[in-house]
């Protein structure tokens, strides 16, 4: 038999099974007759039965556990042809308290032909088991007269106060002095007993004050019997000629076949006096049967153990169900299908819309890479659409290709971030009448969501790319930073890129965070492309005239570029530059480009520090002007830790700049140290004096300008869209192959 069919096989019998525990559960919450206080039904048909007659018998039995192969097969049919007159339950009928085991019970004790009356026990007390049984059975201590016998229950498992029980034992120990017999039943023992089992060696009634006055007063009222269970073991005890009997084998797990066995206690009571006969159950002579029962039993017993072990059960058959389902259907490949005909789509003109939640005119990492794929993707003949935000004042562009979701609100924490009604019956609208074949989402939450949303209900596959380290932006999240940073921000790339078709990332630094993730959807490392053309019709007069406004001749301009907010590490960069400041023996002077929350801080610090004469803050400087000042300057500096790829050290390099940056995630793919820049650790002292040692070396800084230069040449938009077309053809193919 082949063995995806094996596990078919095993995974629907498994799924009968919870099946089958899950109706029966329902069944007996449902289906089962309830019922209300049995025990003073039972007392009634005792007395009415006896009518008074002062000779009979009873049988007494303990730990019945909700036993089937034990108590409802053998015993109650025993019981039935045994001449005994009523059954009493000394404790532990239950096997915990919860209500589908009082039904259990119940359904048992329908068979007996005889009445019966229960004790209050420790099983029975479980959980919430003591209201349930007040209201099955009745109260927790009690007294009822049969002929002319009187049955004393009474509550050992604390359920009822023994300082209360104490006074009324001995109130109606008195008022039966006239009685011929007496009895005590109580689910503890009130001695301490031996077990050579260590779950039961605290079963007795520990309250020795409790013990002794059980004691003395069945001496002092001449008590004819003692009656307990909660061992297994059967055990009779005299203490000062009051016969106390311990018999608990009403139908729980034997674990010693030598000591214990299955048993109940048939009393005979006559005017004259009360003989007890231990009564035992007939088990299998064979010992191979015998452990073959033992094992029926204890696994019966599991079963029936209690709600917990239940639940336990049933998730741990779930988990195996899951399990063999996952092997069933999980594609054992470990290579991708080379047989797919790709092809097809590498000449296709595609309908591609991308969902971003920023966009142009907002300046940052993200607009500037979707407007460069986008342009290279029409460049090329595709049909590129994007979803995006809608700007206040925003008359940049009214172009069909853009559809902008109207703002609901602004978050304050995040400089011009529009809030948009993701679930806009217009957004969905206008995405179905694009028709897409793809769909490229730039971010896991907001409208990301809606575009994976729309994307998996019209059967479109999906590409998602991983621009942003979100736990570096906890700061901007208003829930604790530390629950965001190391449990959530993780959580919420793995499962949105789970559920996409591929993945694109820029470096292969973050490709190796999702795969530390766990993430095994298509991967596929693509950076950014740049516009090499932009940095090709710069005009040098006019680069020089912008490098001349800042530093003369023999002095050296450096560049930063960031936006002007936490994540970036600014002050890092205004500390080391002073550092620089004090080593260095050449002129320089440094442009930091970009706008943000943290501008007017940054200023301030830079004023308080002597920093105004070396550093200028330029504000927002638009895309298509950069290149004049990246060719304007001798070297680019760069201390943001949180990129995934730090798009614009690849600018900095078309436009000549070698790089000094600190090292993290995303420089280490762009940055070759010695060749087209240098990494350093977070350290301001070590970044400076790097940085230093190179404003000094012009020889070295004119190579590295070249090799910057010509490493950049390779990331050209035209190139880059290609390798995206290319994984978008992978994807079509992959899907195309499943439907």
């Amino acid at each position: 038999m082949p063995q995806n069919r094996k596990l078919k096989i095993i995974f629907y019998a498994v799924l009968m099974l919870l099946i089958l525990l899950v109706s029966y559960k329902i069944y007996l919450y449902i289906f089962e007759t309830d019922f209300f206080a049995l025990n003073v039904v039972n007392i009634d048909r005792i007395e009415k039965n006896l009518n008074g007659s002062k000779r009979f018998n009873f049988a007494v039995i303990g730990n019945i556990n909700n036993s089937i192969g034990v108590f409802d097969k053998k015993i109650i049919n025993m019981l039935n042809q045994d001449n005994v007159d009523f059954l009493i339950s000394s404790g532990n009928a239950v096997s915990d308290g919860a209500e589908d085991k009082y039904r259990i019970l119940y359904r048992s004790l329908k068979k007996l032909s005889i009445p019966y009356v229960m004790a209050f026990g420790d099983n029975e007390k479980e959980g919430f088991g003591a209201r349930l049984f007040y209201r099955h059975f009745g109260p927790f201590f009690f007294s009822f007269q049969a002929g002319d016998c009187l049955f004393i229950f009474l509550d050992s498992s604390g359920e009822t106060s023994l300082r209360w029980q104490q006074k009324w034992l001995v109130k109606q120990l008195r008022q039966a002095q006239n009685f011929q017999h007496r009895f005590i039943i109580i689910n503890r023992p009130p001695f301490k007993v031996t077990s050579a089992h260590f779950f039961e060696q605290d079963k007795y009634l520990e309250n020795t004050t409790f013990c002794k006055l059980i004691q003395n007063t069945a001496v002092l009222y001449s008590v004819d019997a003692v009656f307990s269970s909660n061992f297994q073991t059967f055990s009779k005890k005299e203490i000062r000629s009051v016969p106390y009997y311990v018999s608990g084998g009403g139908g729980g797990l034997i674990i010693n076949d030598n000591a214990s066995t299955y048993h109940y206690l048939k009393v005979v009571v006559t005017p004259d006096s009360v003989s007890c006969h231990k009564i035992e159950v007939a088990r299998q002579t064979n010992p191979l049967l015998r452990k073959i029962e033992n094992l029926w039993v204890f696994i019966h017993s599991i079963f029936y153990a209690g709600m917990l072990n239940f639940l336990l059960l049933l998730s741990l058959l779930g988990l195996v169900a899951i399990n063999i389902y996952g092997h069933i259907t999980r594609q054992k490949r470990l290579y991708r299908n080379f047989d797919r005909d790709e092809e097809q789509f590498f000449h296709k003109k595609l309908n591609i819309v991308h969902f971003t939640n920023n966009y142009l005119p907002f300046i940052g990492g993200v607009p500037l890479s979707i407007q460069r794929l986008c342009r290279s993707l029409m460049t090329k003949g595709h049909n590129v659409k994007i979803i995006a935000p809608s700007y206040r004042n925003n008359d940049t562009d009214h172009e069909e290709r853009i559809y902008r979701c109207p703002a609901i609100i602004s978050y304050k924490k995040i400089e011009n971030f529009p809030i948009v009604n993701p679930f806009s019956p217009a957004l969905r609208k206008i995405f179905c009448s694009w028709k897409p074949d793809i769909v490229h989402i730039h971010h896991p939450y907001w409208l990301g969501r809606t575009g994976l949303r729309l994307a998996k209900r019209a059967g479109v596959p999906v590409i998602y790319t991983y621009h942003t380290r979100f736990e570096k932006y906890a700061h901007y999240v208003p829930i604790p930073g530390i629950v965001f940073k190391n449990i959530l921000a993780h959580y919420i790339v793995k499962n949105f890129a789970m559920k996409c078709d591929g993945v694109i990332v820029p470096t292969y630094s973050a490709e190796e965070y999702l795969r530390n993730l766990g993430v095994s959807t298509m991967v596929e490392t693509i950076p950014t492309g740049l516009d090499t053309t932009a940095f090709e019709n710069v005009d040098l007069e006019e680069a020089n005239d912008l490098r001349r406004s800042f530093v003369t001749n023999k002095g050296k301009l450096l560049v930063s570029v960031a936006r002007l907010s936490p994540e970036k590490n600014l002050y890092f960069l205004l500390d080391a530059l002073k550092q620089v400041q004090s080593q260095a023996r050449v002129k320089f002077h440094c442009l930091i480009i970009g706008d943000g929350m943290e501008r007017k801080n940054l200023e301030k610090y830079a004023e308080k520090n002597g920093l105004t004469s070396i550093i200028t803050f330029t504000g927002k400087v638009m895309p298509e002007k950069m290149p004049l000042y990246y060719t304007a300057a001798d070297l680019f500096v760069f201390t943001s830790t949180s990129e995934t790829q730090g798009m614009v050290l690849l600018e900095a390099m078309a436009g000549g700049c070698p790089v000094v940056a600190v090292r993290s995630s995303g420089i280490a793919d762009v940055i070759k140290n010695g060749i087209t820049g240098f990494k350093t650790r977070e350290n301001a002292t070590e970044w400076a004096k790097t940085i230093a040692g190179l404003l000094e070396d012009d020889r070295h800084l004119a190579e590295m300008s070249t090799n910057a230069k010509r490493f950049a040449s390779k990331f050209s938009e035209d190139k880059i869209a290609d390798r995206v077309l290319d994984f978008y053809a992978r994807i079509l193919a992959k899907k195309n192959e499943r439907a």
